[in-house]
């Protein structure tokens, strides 16, 4: 599969998106840690029970999830898969000669349709359903070992169907359809037994330190056996990604 094209990316702010990411860990820091090292410790625990010496890591962005040096240390191949690997990432892993970067959209290329589509009705005035855009899921070129799908499954939806909505092609039940296909989809692609799952779930606003707002951010079911753990993730305590508001995420983290 082809790299999404850096101009897609850029008006579908997935570069702003990731910029972002670093720029709030940069003020957040300490509040930040224990959701990190939580990941890390979760990562290396179902591993000890496995026996692959490869393991693919779906969403590594900047890598402050990852236990790199534990995985270097332990395995014989680190695959890293993520739709845009930062410049200061690629430099860093030169010098890790175990690790692959495989630049790939994890929905199997629902980010490059859903562009298309949308030049495509601005140009024609014809709306596709939202059930003809194909949602993959994720594909291996080659065997991926034990798959760690890291912080990511609620945020394949999100800048897919923000930027639909700039457009007003289609209304919050067909969007929601398409953000549910999106996570099935994605949980399909977990190979059973052989991968573990991490992800936010809900999302906790709060005002003058009384919770004003919980929203859900997986609408699919997840498998509830074998290993997990849940903890709360303070994301924003800067009140900068809602006006005078802090906000945390509740996290689960499962085997698949």
């Amino acid at each position: 599969m082809l790299p999404v094209d850096r101009k897609i990316l850029r008006k579908m702010k997935y570069l702003s998106d990731l910029e972002g990411i670093m720029n709030r860990y940069l003020k957040e820091g300490r509040n930040w840690e224990s959701h990190l090292e939580n990941t890390r410790n979760f990562i290396l625990d179902c591993l000890r029970s496995n026996a692959n010496n490869t393991v693919t890591i779906l969403g590594s962005g900047w890598l402050l999830d990852v236990p790199l040096t534990d995985l270097n240390d332990r395995c014989e191949k680190i695959v890293l898969v993520d739709i845009f690997h930062p410049p200061q990432i690629k430099h860093k892993m030169r010098k890790y000669p175990k690790v692959k970067l495989v630049t790939q959209d994890i929905t199997g290329g629902t980010v490059n349709e859903v562009f298309t589509l949308v030049q495509e009705f601005r140009r024609s005035g014809i709306k596709r359903t939202i059930k003809e855009i194909a949602v993959p899921g994720f594909t291996s070129a080659s065997d991926p070992g034990y798959v760690v799908s890291l912080n990511v499954l609620n945020q394949l939806d999100i800048l897919i169907i923000d930027y639909l909505k700039k457009f007003n092609i289609y209304d919050e039940n067909e969007l929601l359809e398409l953000r549910r296909r999106i996570q099935k989809a994605h949980l399909d692609s977990l190979p059973p037994d052989n991968s573990c799952l991490i992800t936010d779930y809900e999302e906790k606003i709060f005002h003058h330190d009384r919770l004003e707002k919980t929203s859900p951010l997986i609408f699919i079911p997840l498998p509830r056996r074998g290993n997990q753990k849940t903890w709360e993730w303070n994301f924003d305590s800067s009140k900068s990604y809602y006006p005078e508001r802090t906000t945390t995420f509740n996290v689960i983290a499962l085997q698949i």
